[in-house]
């Protein structure tokens, strides 16, 4: 059980403190509480109106959280090479798409010869009839267009590399993923639910350092005690797939 949470980047320390402690999943209560959620979850096409809005809103707010993390993850892997992979043919199934991609990326990889980190979205390309392309940051460093054009043999390609130190490069990574709650906005006016991914993540990639604990110390005096070092702070509530408000977080 805890209330606070410290995640630790390279470059940021984000500090989450709920007003309710949060069970951790060891925790029997919460897994109970967890199955019975689950039992009377329904499928989206099951759901009222109400509950689709509710739904969706949820939805946003999750996607919005992981392009924030994602943003993080990639500056904390110091990710500064950004490639884009297009189809010269009209590619627009979901499955076909990823099919390719998944050749393409086993091709970088053999050619590099070593493991790599990576994070990846993909975009439909509405001009040409929803046609799929990729966006992908990676870590590999100086990288010819000519070699990386001969990998990738499906269409044309894009590289290059990002300044990790340079003002702004939060929002130029942002870029990459800014597609991915417009997606998810675009389904939503359509009324439909896509269930192939939006995000692809290499298994290497060095995650933060999250510390829990139970604290007594409020939001004012966390902000107190690193006053010199605070950016910015948030505020929100945590509601459940009811629309139930359920906790309240200030985020520091």
């Amino acid at each position: 059980m805890y209330n606070h949470k410290a995640t630790e980047w390279k470059h940021r320390t984000d500090i989450a403190i709920y007003r309710h402690p949060i069970y951790t999943k060891e925790d029997r209560v919460r897994k109970e509480e967890g199955e019975e959620e689950k039992r009377h979850r329904r499928k989206y096409e099951e759901m009222s109106e109400a509950e689709k809005r509710e739904s969706d809103r949820r939805r946003r707010r999750y996607y919005h959280n992981r392009v924030r993390y994602l943003q993080d993850l990639c500056l904390h892997n110091e990710l500064n090479t950004f490639i884009t992979l297009t189809f010269k043919e009209n590619i627009t199934g979901y499955e076909d798409a990823k099919h390719y991609w998944s050749l393409g990326l086993r091709r970088l990889k053999y050619e590099i010869g070593k493991p790599i980190k990576y994070i990846a979205v993909h975009k439909l390309q509405k001009k040409r009839g929803n046609v799929f392309h990729f966006h992908m940051l990676t870590d590999i460093g100086f990288f010819s267009y000519e070699r990386l054009l001969t990998i990738w043999e499906y269409g044309g390609v894009h590289i290059e590399q990002i300044d990790l130190q340079k003002n702004g490069v939060r929002n130029q990574i942002g870029y990459t993923f800014k597609y991915i709650v417009k997606d998810v906005l675009n389904e939503e006016n359509a009324k439909e639910r896509s269930t192939g991914r939006k995000i692809y993540c290499s298994r290497n990639l060095i995650k933060p350092n999250v510390s829990l604990q139970l604290s007594d110390k409020s939001a004012e005096d966390v902000i107190f005690e690193n006053m010199e070092n605070v950016v910015e702070t948030v505020s929100y509530d945590m509601k459940n797939y009811q629309g139930i408000k359920i906790n309240e977080v200030e985020l520091i």
